[in-house]
């Protein structure tokens, strides 16, 4: 197997499995959890193939218990002081998402896409070794 066949498979199954892992923490809160309103109170710049932006947002529980917590990156810059609606777990309020991206299918069907890549080329790698009849090493 080439290396590059092996990082495509090896990056195709950890997205699939962190993308399915949020997918399902979203579809649980969607369900079950508290609707809030939070506010952008601090921005977060990570720089590496390109600039993201986290925002930190903050929020009141129903308890009156005041949260903050990472939200999701971003290339678009988010701007200070804007509200954005939340959904969280009562239980565990730093376990909050951003209510417009909740159990979004698209990282799901982009993972699912990406590991039947790394799939392919996998099998692909394993045809060409095993094509003389005898597996190269």
């Amino acid at each position: 197997m080439t290396s590059g066949g092996l990082v495509l498979f090896i990056g195709g199954a950890f997205f699939s499995i962190i993308s399915f892992k949020r997918y399902k923490q979203e579809k649980r809160l969607k369900n079950n959890g508290i609707k809030t309103t939070g506010i952008i109170v601090d921005i977060i710049e990570k720089v590496d193939d390109g600039t993201f932006y986290h925002p930190i947002i903050e929020f009141k529980t129903i308890k009156g218990e005041v949260v903050k917590f990472e939200g999701v990156s971003s290339m678009d810059k988010p701007i200070i002081n804007d509200q954005i609606e939340l959904l969280y777990n009562e239980d565990n309020p730093q376990e909050a998402v951003e209510e417009d991206g909740v159990a979004s299918k698209g990282g799901i069907y982009f993972a699912i896409v990406l590991l039947i890549l790394s799939l392919l080329d996998l099998f692909s790698i394993i045809n060409l070794t095993y094509e003389s009849g005898t597996p190269k090493t």
